[in-house]
């Protein structure tokens, strides 16, 4: 029976359990999608490529299930680039395939500038934000090569994987299909490399050993770890506290005792004093970013030792010597492993007292970022306040970078049922628009029981403002909460800090501007809500319930700040210096400090 390469394309789709496509048609993919429509898969189109692949982040971020980003060659595939770098850094596994001129231009201009018509050396250029890239070469190779990779993509650390795609290879006609080629033998090898990784045994005993001893031992959750309930389980039975990173908010509550908060420059007040305070931190699913830890990784953590367990060796290589113990491995099977073991210390229960004596001196809301500004403007964290009353119990938030970002990270209410996730890693502005479109397509069948809310800002909507008329076609709900803050405010506040105020390219005005966001929505088709001080959580609550897509612009103080943050600061002679990790700006005044003192001396 004969078939073609874009057949035997789609037929492993099928295989790999695909539904959903998130597209771009160009004249170079036309055979790729012409069969995918064919076969009745999914295809959801989008008004540019970055905007495709990160729907299909937030399609996975809610789904787990491995979507598909299909582009065209030229700038369909330069344009994906954005995206796919995201994935690579947040370790979001996506099957990315491109179309490419016909592999007579590609090996007859190999060298040179262009390929034919628009294409150019694609998988080198994607390599370094892939997590692997190829070319098809063969028509016999497709099914396999294709199944390979999307199976290579979801294997720890998983990421995205980039298939170069030439026209004639899409067309092709094939009658018995030959032996695949040395191509596909490679990508098995890749697999099964990544897997051996994965089976390294762990000391069990000797981390249960270290864990009992320690008096003030505490847990780190990253969203690498999907194993949640068994490390609850181990905590409860242990009575040891855990600490979450931002990627992991959604997946324990606020109001479990145990979890004490979110650690980082942008973190909880208690959190980082507390994790300063510990004698030993297990750290499972999470990298230990900068913004977890601070500017100087020697003094996270400083009283304690740190076992890092991580799946990719480059990131255990760049923890110092001195205070860490890097494992190689999967925290998910150290995880399972600990879950029906129990660490018993009699001086924990002191641990935890002082941990809940430091919450109550350093509550997460402070009272100046509750209160509205004037007769005009809201606080951001006010309007998240107002957020955490509102939501449904199980409802999808995006945010994008700036006050969504730092707000709702800050302060939206995990509970273990919502889903709240952004661009960690590369953190670009536009993220949140498409995010959302991904999770709505994502949950589509349970569209009427979950909202979907996403955290803008009237810079990052900027970035994908196209992807407004998708939302549109698609007649997706989605409430667009745009923080109206008159420029780029995280920018302003570090031009405020390190350059006397002068705000170049960050402030609105006669060389930078924005639009009417009620005009804007209008035309979009959307209906539109303006919140500012005089608004009601009346107006508010009927917005999130309704059944309509809907633009909310929040009035901002263009001047507020994101507090408590850790702050560089400008010395005299022009050097810069960042405090610890618990110094958060503003500073505590010193009989605060002294009673969080007087809490940890206690015995």
């Amino acid at each position: 029976m004969k078939t073609t390469g874009a057949k035997e394309f789609v037929r492993a789709l099928q295989d790999l359990g695909i539904d959903d496509v998130f597209c771009i048609t160009g004249a170079g993919n036309l055979a790729l999608v012409d069969e995918v429509c064919l076969a009745g898969i999914s295809v959801h189109y989008f008004h540019h490529e970055q905007a495709a692949a990160m729907a299909a982040i937030g399609y996975w971020r809610t789904t787990g299930r491995l979507p598909l980003v299909l582009v065209t060659t030229g700038g369909g595939t330069s344009n994906v680039a954005t995206g796919v770098l995201s994935a690579c850094l947040d370790s979001v596994p996506l099957l990315v395939v491109s179309g490419n001129e016909s592999s007579y231009h590609i090996s007859a201009m190999r060298g040179m500038r262009a390929f034919g018509v628009q294409g150019y050396e694609s998988v080198e250029f994607l390599k370094p934000v892939s997590k692997h890239s190829e070319r098809v070469s063969f028509a016999s190779d497709v099914f396999c090569i294709v199944t390979l990779a999307g199976r290579y993509a979801l294997t720890d650390r998983k990421g995205p994987v980039h298939l170069d795609f030439p026209m004639d290879i899409q067309r092709e006609i094939l009658g018995n299909l030959a032996e695949p080629s040395q191509a596909v033998g490679s990508l098995r090898e890749l697999i099964t490399a990544s897997q051996t990784t994965l089976d390294l045994p762990f000391d069990l005993e000797d981390i249960l050993s270290r864990l009992t001893a320690a008096k003030r031992p505490l847990i780190y959750i990253g969203q690498g770890l999907s194993e949640h309930e068994s490390i609850r389980n181990f905590c409860r039975k242990s009575l040891i506290p855990y600490a979450v990173s931002w990627s992991a908010i959604d997946k324990h509550s606020d109001i479990d005792d145990l979890n004490i908060g979110r650690v980082g420059i942008y973190g909880d007040r208690a959190a980082n004093h507390i994790v300063q305070q510990a004698d030993l931190i297990l750290c499972l699913g999470t990298r230990l970013s900068i913004p977890q830890v601070g500017y100087d990784r020697r003094d996270f953590g400083r009283c304690a030792l740190k076992i890092v367990v991580d799946v990719d060796l480059n990131e255990l290589n760049k923890h110092p010597r001195e205070g860490y113990l890097a494992l190689l491995g999967d925290a998910n099977v150290l995880a399972r492993a600990i879950s029906s073991k129990q660490s018993v210390n009699s001086e924990r229960k002191l641990w935890l007292t002082q941990i809940a004596s430091t919450r109550n001196l350093l509550p997460r809301f402070e009272k100046e970022a509750k209160q509205n500004l004037g007769q005009k403007y809201v606080h951001s964290l006010a309007f998240i306040s107002y957020l955490n009353e509102l939501l449904d119990e199980n409802a999808i938030i995006t945010t994008d970078v700036g006050a969504g970002l730092l707000s709702g990270h800050y302060a939206l209410r995990g509970n273990s049922m919502r889903t709240i996730f952004t661009s960690q890693g590369l953190g670009e502005m536009g993220f949140g628009l498409p995010g959302a479109i991904g999770a709505a397509i994502g949950t589509r069948s349970e569209m009427e029981a979950r909202q979907v809310v996403c955290l803008n800002t009237d810079g990052g909507i900027m970035f994908n403002l196209q992807e407004l008329q998708t939302l549109v076609t698609k007649k997706l709900p989605i409430k667009l909460v745009v923080f109206n803050n008159r420029g780029y405010s995280m920018i302003r506040i570090s031009q405020s800090n390190l350059f006397d105020g002068r705000f170049e390219g960050s402030d609105s005005g006669q060389h930078l501007s924005f639009p009417n966001f009620e005009a804007l929505a209008r035309g979009f088709g959307l209906d539109y809500l303006r919140w500012d001080a005089n608004s009601s959580s009346k107006d508010l609550s009927e917005a999130l319930q309704s059944q309509e897509a809907m633009l909310i612009e929040v009035l901002m103080d263009p001047e507020q700040k994101y507090l408590p943050r850790l702050g560089t600061r400008k010395l005299q002679d022009g050097s810069l210096t960042s405090p610890p990790l618990e110094d958060l700006d503003p500073p505590l005044a010193s009989a605060v400090m002294d009673q969080i003192e007087k809490v940890f001396r206690s015995e």
